[in-house]
């Protein structure tokens, strides 16, 4: 019974070591209780208020980009607002349309689809008026095809940049925080500077790896 005992104290303290490890600002408790059966250590990891802060942060930086992926679908969707012509950026909750639409009536109501999603706090709209001509209207319709091909790949575009932004932020190493993402037809851009060229490498690796991805161009910086 005494012999077991102190391997199995050696593999908790292991465990435990090893989830310290992957989180980065915890302070550690260690308790010593006599029993009869011996002496027990146990040691306990608390998250300090640093780390709870940058967990939420990764939290909102997720949420921000479902937002932005679902005011994009939704502007797509809409045949007026033709959403191709609107960039839509997120940060906490309040997103910012920017970009030129044809009439004053489809920015008020590129504005109001997107005041209606859900999770969306407000909207800063930097959206502009543009001129529009009959030709440049039946150029339009006549490339149709084409246009909703181009919609298909900027909701494919979206849903890769917000995959890519989540397993960067589930990553303890790459602390996704500080990498920008942006996805055109598959190929993802990463711009940001990490803590080391390790770190950017794996940054670039995990990329790779997301469904939908065909390349990298690998922008970040190492410290």
């Amino acid at each position: 019974m005494h012999s077991s005992s102190p391997r199995t104290l050696t593999v908790t303290a292991a465990a435990v070591l090893a989830v310290a490890g992957l989180v980065s600002g915890c302070e550690k408790t260690t308790t010593t209780t006599e029993t009869p059966a011996g002496t027990a250590t146990t040691t306990t990891v608390t998250p300090t208020p640093a780390t709870n802060s940058s967990m939420s942060d990764a939290g909102h930086a997720v949420a921000d980009g479902a937002i932005t992926a679902k005011v994009k679908t939704a502007l797509l969707a809409d045949a007026d607002v033709k959403g191709l012509k609107v960039d839509v950026d997120t940060k906490g909750g309040i997103v910012t349309l920017s970009g030129a639409l044809d009439s004053t009536a489809n920015v008020d109501k590129a504005v109001s689809i997107a005041k209606g999603i859900d999770g969306v706090t407000s909207v800063d709209n930097r959206l502009t008026v543009g001129t529009s001509t009959a030709s440049a209207t039946g150029s339009a319709m006549a490339g149709a095809d084409k246009t909703m091909s181009k919609a298909g790949e900027v909701l494919e575009d979206s849903a890769i940049t917000a995959k890519v932004k989540t397993a960067l932020l589930a990553d303890p190493d790459v602390k996704g925080l500080k990498v920008n993402v942006d996805t055109k037809d598959g190929i993802v851009t990463l711009v940001g500077t990490l803590d080391n060229s390790a770190n950017v490498e794996k940054a670039a690796g995990i990329a790779k790896g997301i469904d939908g991805v065909k390349s990298v161009d690998n922008k970040l910086m190492a410290k």
